[in-house]
């Protein structure tokens, strides 16, 4: 196993982690451990299942939000860390357990280097039309409120299986890629660059998603602010972000169902509110896939993954079979596996220059 990549995905509630060796970063051992509040407990277990970790050269961390500071992936260091620390508010269920999580690696392992892989960095190049939000510039220069994209390793991903499956190189491909899992976004790929995406200032926006909202008129949000302040009086905002980020999607509309296979066998029994939640969720994707074929003119492919985008073909058949005749007509579907860990150890390797004999 000589050469082996450690990759670790921290989220709000759960550490993921993968080995991946060799040159085409297999994956030889993955599994995941809930946090709750004991990080450290869930990293020494993931770290007492590998039979040896001796073997293991680097080790590759899923970091959320980038921010404008990171556009690539970066070796961390003390500065890194610190910046990183600046982003917290920016990514607040996320980032500040993968630094939590970056910080024990370090401790426990100190010899090995460590590299934050950015969720945000596919996204870096965006044309500024995409990017930029019609309000004040201060808010833009001063707060950094633009839109920053996520998923941007499972896009990424997409475009280079998309391309392997076509016989073209990335560059060559223009494509729109569907991540729909418990988070879900859209992306609009010309020419291997990504030039719009769903999701924006945070992942709250786009598409309707398991709990969260997606887009949602800011007046309304407002309105939900004064309701809130005049019913519980403090904690207002966080209130209002709670709502939008846990108690929002398919599965209020569907009942509080959260399992995305079983809206699907209540929406084949008749349960009418399992079947608008489905009908909306699917809606709202085929108007991301309108828009952006709209901008990126003849595509090469649109593309599905995650464990609803590559689950059951009865969704994706939804999203695609009426704009067959018409706009994705001729136009090849596939579905390919969530692959985040390999891209992530993909990056880890090339930000350290480790050569492919050494994997």
């Amino acid at each position: 196993m000589e050469g082996t990549i450690l990759v670790l995905n921290a989220g709000s509630a759960s550490l993921k982690f993968s080995v991946r060796e060799g040159a085409k970063f297999s994956c030889v051992q993955e599994g995941i451990v809930p946090t709750a509040e004991k990080a450290e407990a869930a990293l020494k277990e993931v770290l007492r299942s590998i039979p040896d970790m001796g073997n293991v050269v680097a080790i590759g961390h899923r970091v959320v939000h980038g921010g404008s500071q990171f556009h690539t992936a970066v070796v961390i260091d003390k500065s890194v860390m610190q910046t990183l620390m600046q982003l917290d508010d920016l990514a607040p269920l996320h980032n500040p357990r993968s630094r939590e999580i970056i910080s024990l690696a370090h401790e426990y392992l100190p010899q090995l280097p460590n590299v934050a892989v950015f969720d945000t960095a596919f996204f870096t190049h965006l044309p500024r039309r995409a990017r930029v939000y019609a309000i004040a510039r201060e808010w833009e220069e001063s707060h950094g409120i633009i839109r920053y994209g996520f998923h941007g390793t499972s896009h990424k991903s997409m475009l280079y299986k998309t391309a392997e499956k076509l016989g073209k190189k990335p560059k060559d491909v223009t494509m729109v890629s569907c991540h729909l899992g418990g988070g879900s976004s859209i992306t609009a790929i010309k020419k291997g660059e990504s030039v719009d995406t769903s999701m924006g200032f945070t992942p709250l926006e786009g598409l309707v998603m398991t709990t969260r909202a997606g887009d949602i008129d800011a007046g309304a949000v407002a309105l939900m602010a004064k309701v809130i302040e005049r019913e519980h009086g403090s904690g207002t905002w966080e209130k209002v972000l709670h709502e939008l980020n846990f108690n929002s999607g398919w599965k209020v509309l569907a009942g509080g169902i959260d399992d995305f296979r079983e809206l699907l066998r209540e929406k084949g029994s008749g349960n009418p509110d399992a079947l608008f939640a489905f009908e909306l969720f699917v809606y709202r994707i085929q108007k991301y896939i309108g828009s952006y074929i709209a901008i990126l003119g003849k595509i090469d492919a649109i593309t599905f993954t995650g464990a609803i985008g590559a689950g059951h073909a009865e969704t994706r058949d939804a999203i695609v079979q009426p704009l067959a005749k018409h706009i994705l007509k001729g136009v090849p579907v596939f579905a390919v596996p969530t692959v985040e860990e390999e891209w992530i150890a993909r990056e880890t390797a090339e930000v350290l220059g480790i050569p492919k004999n050494k994997r």
